[in-house]
């Protein structure tokens, strides 16, 4: 097992005999495994991380991130995060921007029912 871009598991990606799809549904379970563990152990390996993605008054300290929102003119700012986990990753201000983040999952239901405390901010949209 490898670790994926944010550290959690990633399995080896397709073959030719199988689709991303396949692939995907097949490490479901490791995927909200990794979430449970990180919940439960307030991050794992990484509790910074885990305080910032709970920080609502976190700064965006990411060079591409930081890049774009400088050169956008506008002070309203919306970023969709998708596939974001239970969780997301991007800081939650920056300065001169009002930012607006959607993150969505497709496994938020998953997330939800195992820290309840977060069903208020995994909910599903029909």
């Amino acid at each position: 097992m490898s670790l994926g871009a944010v550290g959690h598991p990633a399995k080896d990606g397709p073959t030719n005999s199988a689709s991303s799809q396949t692939v995907w549904e097949d490490n479901l379970d490791d995927e909200v495994g990794f979430w449970n563990r990180y919940l439960s152990t307030s991050g794992l390996e990484w509790p910074e991380e885990f305080q910032m993605r709970l920080d609502p008054n976190s700064v965006v300290t990411d060079d591409l991130v930081g890049r774009h929102l400088r050169w956008l003119a506008s002070t309203e700012v919306s970023i969709l995060d998708v596939g974001a986990g239970p969780l997301t990753i991007i800081n939650k201000t920056f300065p001169g921007k009002t930012l607006t983040i959607t993150a969505t999952d497709p496994l938020a239901d998953e997330y939800a029912a195992f820290w309840p405390a977060l069903a208020s901010l995994l909910r599903s949209e029909p």
